[in-house]
């Protein structure tokens, strides 16, 4: 809640005194998302791709609908969390082992 209630607080602040347009604010806010969802989509990637190369059957225990772990479907997810569409209405889809992730969509 703390949290939340700080996040408001500073979205306001820079609305008021620093991004006097949509434009300047929808650039900011997008530079803030990134800075932390890039690294973290990518080391999730990283961490997936080699956990995998180690063991091939690390994945084996999880749910079969949770989540797939091919490389393909390992960058699909990839580019769904960088575009914040792997949980929209009609489907959800994790990214890739970080089961935390969905918040940020």
């Amino acid at each position: 809640m703390l949290f939340l209630i700080l996040s408001g607080r500073v979205i306001a602040h820079t609305t008021a005194v620093k991004d006097h347009t949509p434009v300047d604010f929808a650039l900011a806010r997008l530079s803030r998302l990134y800075s932390v969802a890039a690294p973290a989509i990518l080391i999730s990637v990283l961490c997936a791709l080699l956990a995998r190369t180690i063991n091939p059957h690390v994945f084996a225990s999880v749910d079969p609908g949770d989540a797939d772990f091919s490389t393909t479907e390992i960058f699909e997810q990839a580019l769904r969390g960088l575009t914040f569409t792997n949980y929209i209405w009609w489907d959800s889809q994790r990214i890739v082992a970080n089961g935390p992730y969905w918040s940020v969509s």
